[in-house]
């Protein structure tokens, strides 16, 4: 479906059966065939409340010589029901923002909740299809690799990412095992990708630590299960010690997530995907690291 509103011209379109990665890969092949200069991302659940906001990211695109990605971060909002959204909605009113390039951090935290690209980048660079999460970090450390800066704007811009509190939106929950265990390597570099810090591009001293304690956690919890039949053999407090601590991990994720309202099979079932999910990580961190600081360097 084609249209037109004023200044902005729009296509709507329907993939079925496709991952974000696909259906964004689809709209810059249609809109970089239409010949466009630019390609905004806006995320379904964004309200944009600045009526200048896409003027500016675009001026400010310019003024790095049109080799930048311009991500505009979103504040998230939770209501407690569709009617309080509403109100929400309603009560925003109309305004104007004023961006610099002082304002604009360098960045590997780049989602797409509101995100400018040039025509250049988008003709020579795709989303990895295979990433059906994080996809939008991986383009940008790929887009710093082809000669394009991936930039924050850390002044606060009226953007909006609105969430019905207690909804089923969790796509890392809803995600079948196959699909969220494919490319680990892939994977594991999205995690490291989170513990880089904005403006020096370096590791974060206070993040990584944590990050990696998480995963060995969960992988930890993984080897209790082949652990457990040795454990039988050498020492029977060992084994009741271990077999607790692996039937308390999983009942008590499982109940919990009951409690938010989702089923207890689908508890289950997760608590293992996300302790697989660790093991695949941690083992693919060396080669992933390689290909971070390969990357990092050649910016630098």
């Amino acid at each position: 479906v084609f249209g037109e509103v004023p200044g902005l011209r729009y296509a709507i379109s329907v993939l079925t059966g496709s991952n974000i990665p696909q259906a964004r890969n689809e709209r810059l092949r249609r809109l970089t065939r239409e010949g466009v200069d630019y390609v905004l991302f806006v995320d379904s659940d964004v309200l944009v409340a600045a009526t200048n906001a896409i003027r500016k990211l675009v001026e400010l695109v310019e003024l790095t010589g049109g080799r930048s990605i311009l991500y505009a971060p979103a504040s998230f909002k939770y209501f407690r029901s569709p009617g309080e959204l509403r109100r929400f909605i309603e009560g925003l009113r109309p305004t104007e923002v004023e961006l610099s390039l002082s304002d604009l951090v360098p960045s590997l935290h780049i989602g797409m909740g509101l995100t400018l690209v040039t025509r250049g980048l988008a003709t020579s660079l795709e989303f990895d299809e295979d990433m059906d999460l994080a996809e939008d970090r991986l383009y940008a450390l790929k887009a710093l690799s082809y000669g394009y800066a991936p930039y924050l704007v850390r002044r606060e811009v009226p953007v909006y990412d609105v969430n019905l509190a207690g909804s089923r939106g969790d796509i890392y929950w809803r995600m079948p095992v196959g699909r969220y265990l494919r490319s680990p390597r892939k994977k594991a570099l999205r995690v490291l990708l989170a513990c880089v810090e904005d403006g020096s591009l370096r590791f974060s001293h206070r993040r990584l630590p944590k990050v990696l304690a998480k995963h060995l956690a969960n992988a930890g919890l993984l080897a209790l299960l082949v652990l457990l039949p040795l454990l039988a053999l050498a020492d029977v407090r060992l084994l009741a010690v271990a077999a607790l601590t692996r039937l308390a991990a999983t009942l008590g994720y499982a109940v919990r997530k009951m409690l938010m309202g989702f089923s207890l099979v689908d508890g289950l079932r997760n608590r293992f995907k996300f302790e697989l999910y660790s093991a695949l990580v941690l083992i693919n961190l060396p080669l992933a690291y390689r290909d971070l600081l390969k990357v990092l360097r050649a910016a630098r």
